[in-house]
């Protein structure tokens, strides 16, 4: 069982839907220094997410979700350019963790899970 209350959502440069992600995938093959979710890109390979993030994302002590930005609803928040990170409480009250100016300025996977494992140690500090 799972005691999990709070939620981290990663929310991608990306709409869901078959042809969204058809033309994502044939982006990222043609041309992936031109494509624009740097989220993905780090974190998913051609067809699977990177083992290294999967194990990354199961050990943090929060839920994790992930979203296409088509699927956000940003009433209660200021910023909408994507990728982003959100945190949502057990109220349902949500932050910006990450905007997509932090998220993109990282190179590798292991540069993105240290800038998220230093960002989950501020809001643990936080409360």
């Amino acid at each position: 069982m799972n005691n999990k209350k709070d939620t981290l959502i990663f929310v991608y440069n990306a709409n869901r839907g078959l042809f969204s992600k058809a033309t994502d995938f044939t982006h990222k093959l043609i041309s992936p220094t031109t494509y624009n979710c740097s989220l993905c890109s780090l974190t998913y390979g051609n067809f699977f997410m990177e083992k290294k993030w999967a194990n990354f994302i199961t050990e943090l002590d929060y839920n994790v979700q992930f979203s296409y930005k088509n699927n956000i609803k940003l009433k209660q928040l200021a910023h909408s350019d994507f990728p982003m990170l959100l945190f949502r409480n057990e109220k349902g009250t949500l932050q910006l963790l990450l905007n997509s100016i932090e998220i993109n300025k990282q190179k590798t996977l292991e540069d993105l899970m240290r800038l998220v494992e230093k960002t989950i140690f501020l809001l643990k500090e936080q409360k």
